[in-house]
């Protein structure tokens, strides 16, 4: 089948396997674009009944149109296969980016899952659930773009009881805790799922980890996860307390769509973070010297400014513990230099006024 033609569409290499059946890269020869062809499992050919529900389910997600979606191109039959032919997302699926990374940085997974959270959004306007979101079904490009697949197939396989063997216990990880109970799905199970991503890449685990499904399911039903700042400290406790609301047991309390869940998050991020119990009150708070050399060179490099005068040349030494002293000229007080000239002035104009009396008295004299 590798470098096989198969309608408009050349099969490249294959490159996964899910429940679905075998994905392969190909390309669309007449438009000359890349394609993700998805070769249907057999079980199909058998089943009039389950390729008819596929069919409306194609068509529906077909009329999806974002973004964050892959694009659903073609449903269409060959021989005795049928395939989808969907757009070809370069990157990784978040499963591998996990793996590879580990607990993402707060910021950096709060960009991802913003996009994701647009995406489911949009499918719930249109009236189309996921209903089995995961990492798997997540794919992240070297941008960090991130893309959404497989919408609304979980039911079809799921209504059919055609689940691969093995591949329950992953879905389970991620399913709300009223379809563990076998009750109706509606977009809050789709939260409570992403709610379930959002912690794994916060964290680097799921909030449940058990041996079997049967406890995996009844820790869905029962058990609260730990707080994700509890094992990331670094994470604000805003961000976590919105996760723990998605993953609310009860879907009422739970955020009510996908757009609430994206502002709920962004609003938790703008939230100033608490100042950590060492700087609390009462505590003394670090505090850092500079030395007193570089001090005192950087001081000297500071030229007067030329509207004021060079205080360091006028002004004596200071004494600590006393009063500045004063800049004047004159030790003694104002107010004695001015009564010190006033008595200056009083004896010029005494002695003024008796040499002009001596004058008189010896002019008439002499006449």
């Amino acid at each position: 089948m590798i470098g096989g033609l198969i309608g408009n569409f050349k099969i490249v290499e294959q490159i996964g396997e899910g429940g679905m059946g075998t994905v392969y890269r190909g390309v669309d020869v007449m438009l000359d674009r890349p394609v993700a062809l998805k070769r249907l499992r057999p079980d199909f050919s058998d089943n009039p009944q389950l390729l008819q529900r596929f069919r409306i389910e194609a068509a529906a997600l077909a009329k999806l149109n974002h973004p964050n979606i892959a694009t659903l191109y073609s449903f269409f039959r060959h021989l005795d296969d049928h395939f989808m032919a969907m757009e070809f997302v370069e990157g990784e699926t978040l499963d591998k980016v996990l793996h590879e990374c580990g607990p993402l940085p707060c910021e950096r997974a709060a960009a991802i899952f913003g996009q994701v959270l647009d995406a489911i959004d949009h499918a719930h306007v249109c009236g189309i659930l996921h209903r089995d979101i995961k990492p798997e079904n997540i794919i992240v490009s070297d941008r960090d773009v991130a893309k959404v697949t497989d919408f609304g197939i979980a039911r079809v396989l799921g209504e059919a009881g055609l689940t691969r063997a093995g591949s329950l216990i992953g879905t389970i990880r991620y399913m709300a805790p009223e379809r563990v109970k076998g009750e109706p799905a509606d977009r809050r199970s789709d939260i409570y799922s992403l709610g379930v991503v959002l912690y794994e890449m916060l964290a680097g685990r799921v909030p449940f980890i058990a041996h079997s499904e049967f406890e995996l399911m009844t820790a869905h039903i029962e058990k609260l996860p730990t707080p994700v700042n509890k094992l990331v400290p670094s994470i604000p406790e805003p961000v976590s307390d919105a996760v723990l609301q998605a993953l609310a047991k009860s879907p009422d309390e739970r955020p009510q769509t996908a757009a609430a869940f994206r502002i709920q998050l962004d609003e938790a991020l703008r939230t100033p973070r608490r100042r950590p119990a060492s700087s609390a009150a009462g505590e003394v708070s670090e505090t850092r010297f500079v030395p007193r050399g570089a001090v005192e060179a950087a001081l000297s490099q500071v030229a007067p400014s030329p509207l004021e005068p060079d205080s360091s040349a006028q002004a004596p030494a200071q004494t600590p513990g006393l009063p500045p002293l004063s800049r004047s000229k004159d030790p003694r007080p104002e107010s004695t230099t001015e009564s010190a000239n006033w008595q200056i002035y009083a004896a010029i104009a005494a002695g003024t006024f008796l040499i002009g009396v001596l004058t008189l008295v010896l002019l008439k004299y002499l006449s």
